[in-house]
């Protein structure tokens, strides 16, 4: 069986090159009521039907051409109104990727400044008073956040040598990991009335090789 396409290529040709030999019949009977001769009138017929077949292929070209630079800039039209124009679920939908990864960040921080604040109270719960224990959380949880700390309070400890004020500084500073190791150990001069010598004297590229590998790996287990 003939594909349907091809069907109707042929029923629209038959139905063109019946109109044709229609209307080159009427010439031609138009030719031979002038008085024309046979002969005559036949070369007419044929040109008549000839002429028609260019003619409307030529007619055919010109309207499939401007009927697909239509259909082209039509669709150009389209395509470029849906790109600048996004839909407003589009821009819903973004608005709700921002937010989602804006709270997932807030919840990794705050997740990260509680981790800290616990290391802190188990840390110095046994050497300081409830109100001193407060005050350094809240130091704690300024630093966490990346905040410039202004000295109010100073930390008052008992039983806690320099070395081990010290070793709490560099793991906050290992864990947190927000500013060098020199602010770290400013930080933990500053806050505490235990003034280290040693703290004053090394160098931040020193500290990390100073640090207690028994305390690190207990900060370490916490987290």
């Amino acid at each position: 069986m003939l594909n349907t396409k091809y069907i109707e290529y042929i029923a629209v040709y038959v139905s063109v090159l019946f109109g044709c030999v229609v209307m080159a019949v009427i010439v031609r009977l138009s030719v031979l009521a002038l008085g024309v001769d046979e002969f005559t009138a036949n070369v007419i017929f044929f040109a008549t039907i000839f002429l028609l077949v260019i003619i409307y292929s030529i007619l055919i070209l010109v309207i499939d051409g401007l009927y697909n630079a239509i259909a082209k800039r039509i669709l150009f039209y389209r395509k470029n109104t849906s790109i600048s124009a996004p839909s407003p679920m589009e821009v819903k939908d973004f608005n709700k990727i921002r937010e989602d990864s804006q709270k997932a960040f807030a919840e990794k921080e705050q997740s990260v400044k509680e981790v800290a604040i616990r290391y802190t109270q188990k840390k110095f719960a046994p050497y300081t008073s409830n109100e001193q224990l407060d005050l350094l959380c809240h130091y704690i949880a300024h630093y966490s956040e990346g905040k410039q700390l202004q000295v109010t309070h100073q930390i008052s400890v008992i039983k806690l040598s320099n070395l081990d004020i010290y070793h709490f500084g560099w793991n906050i500073w290992n864990y947190l990991k927000i500013s060098n190791q020199a602010e770290i150990a400013f930080f933990s001069k500053v806050y505490f009335m235990v003034y280290s010598r040693m703290l004053r004297l090394k160098r931040s590229s020193d500290i990390s090789k100073t640090t207690s590998q028994k305390e690190s790996s207990k900060f370490r287990r916490i987290f």
